[in-house]
């Protein structure tokens, strides 16, 4: 494609870029040099400007982990650091919960724990007054978990009040991969099966997320028999979940197959 060159105005080359980095194959340099912008002229944008601008970037290196390129997870948390210093996450001067939880796990997952605790704990008062116990205590529970500190995540996710199905569902989810990381045989098959219930019963859970964790359910039975003696083909089934995105944690319960192996 041949290049314009726009650099006298900022704002149409920070949405050029953009387009390059949507449009182009070899779009990397495209994303690099729109963080460059962003970083100089976007954040004396009106916050909800800067907010789309940069979730242009952050969706680009959502796009890129899920693709496997897990090296975006390190970029993804630089650019969440540059919209909480520059406040230009909030709204408000409030955080939504669904970003607390965003970078809770995307710090969590690079091993930034000491300063994914310190913002959980910082920004807990700037949450929505009634989710902001429910949200804390999550998302502390999900710090501990990638710790392996598996009896605080237990104490934690029982104080967790489900105004949300969503974090309902994942905090069931986190406790079943406690569990299973515990060795907490009888626990375990007593979650798997009342979380089966749970996701069949509950009317506001959509069909995609029952297909979702059912799957999930059925595969860690597999796993727990196969801990148990009783065979089950795990190269099999590793490779079925290769091409099937329908399965709730896909990521954990494939590296947790290949431990096993």
């Amino acid at each position: 494609m041949s290049q314009v060159n726009y650099e006298h105005i900022p704002a149409i080359n920070i949405y050029y870029h953009i387009f390059l980095m949507l449009t182009e194959e070899d779009n990397e340099p495209y994303f690099d040099k729109l963080l460059a912008l962003l970083t100089k002229h976007a954040i004396q944008s009106p916050p909800e400007e800067a907010q789309a601008l940069y979730g242009q970037a952050q969706n680009y290196c959502i796009l890129k982990i899920n693709s496997g390129q897990g090296d975006f997870m390190e970029k993804l948390f630089g650019i969440y650091k540059i919209v909480l210093e520059n406040e230009i996450i909030l709204n408000q001067g409030m955080l939504s919960v669904w970003d607390y939880k965003n970078i809770v796990t995307v710090g969590s997952r690079i091993g930034k724990f000491d300063w994914v605790e310190q913002f959980i704990n910082d920004y807990k008062g700037k949450l929505p007054l009634d989710f902001q116990e429910t949200a804390f205590s999550f998302n502390l529970a999900r710090l501990f978990f990638s710790k392996k500190e598996y009896g605080k995540v237990i104490e934690l996710l029982a104080t967790v009040e489900y105004q949300d199905v969503f974090y309902l569902l994942d905090s069931k989810t986190m406790l079943l991969k406690t569990y299973f990381e515990m060795n907490e045989e009888e626990a375990l098959y007593a979650l798997l099966d009342s979380f089966k219930v749970l996701i069949n019963r509950k009317k506001i859970v959509a069909p995609n997320y029952r297909t979702n964790y059912g799957n999930l359910i059925k595969h860690t039975k597999k796993l727990m028999n196969f801990r148990n003696g009783k065979k089950v083909d795990l190269p099999a089934l590793l490779k079925s979940l290769e091409t099937d995105s329908n399965v709730a944690d896909l990521g954990w319960l494939k590296q947790k197959i290949l431990e096993l192996i």
